[in-house]
């Protein structure tokens, strides 16, 4: 496998702002951050020893500062939409967090002062706090990852076992199978 896209953002943040977590450092502080840094951790892992790994390339940003967060959490690439990269592009500096704003483009934004991003790296102490927890496990315990995920049936077994990736898989596949009937429906009326 040459990549996995990895979701910092559930897709219902997307339909439903309360359900985005509305934080001022969504490096630290958004649900699936430490499942990030516990990946690249394994990926560069795998490295080390000479084992292949995907490219981690993070996508589901519902703000700009989601797909700068990635940044600091090792992502490899990033898939932007684009109302947040056209903010990125536009924009050399972001306005200072205010709760609610995550939603309103920067243009719109002028009422707050502005600061000027500087990355973090993935190695500082903060991103590497999150190797110790998983807010997401039902024991708030880290995966091994001595685990053979490439083992049959591993993975789905795994996926069974976690609430939140269960329910999560569920909610993606089910939404990506109805917009593919959707888009079927719709070329076949082209066709007509």
């Amino acid at each position: 496998m040459y990549a996995i896209s990895m979701y910092l953002n559930e897709i219902p943040a997307h339909l439903d702002g309360s359900v985005w977590p509305d934080v001022a450092d969504p490096a630290t502080q958004t649900p699936m951050a430490p499942r990030h840094v516990q990946i690249r951790s394994m990926y560069d892992r795998l490295a080390k020893e000479g084992k292949p790994q995907p490219q981690m390339k993070t996508a589901s940003f519902c703000a700009p500062a989601d797909a700068l967060a990635c940044v600091s959490l090792g992502a490899d690439h990033l898939t932007i939409g684009k109302a947040v990269l056209t903010d990125l592009d536009q924009f050399s500096t972001l306005p200072e967090y205010r709760k609610g704003m995550w939603g309103v483009p920067f243009a719109k934004q002028n009422d707050r002062p502005w600061n000027t991003w500087v990355p973090r790296k993935y190695s500082d102490p903060d991103i590497q706090a999150l190797l110790s927890h998983d807010p997401l496990s039902a024991d708030g315990q880290v995966p091994s990852a001595d685990v053979d995920y490439l083992a049959p049936g591993v993975v789905d077994s795994l996926n069974d076992a976690d609430p939140a990736t269960r329910e999560r898989l569920k909610f993606a596949l089910d939404m990506f199978t109805s917009m593919e009937e959707k888009s079927r429906v719709f070329i076949q009326g082209l066709q007509k």
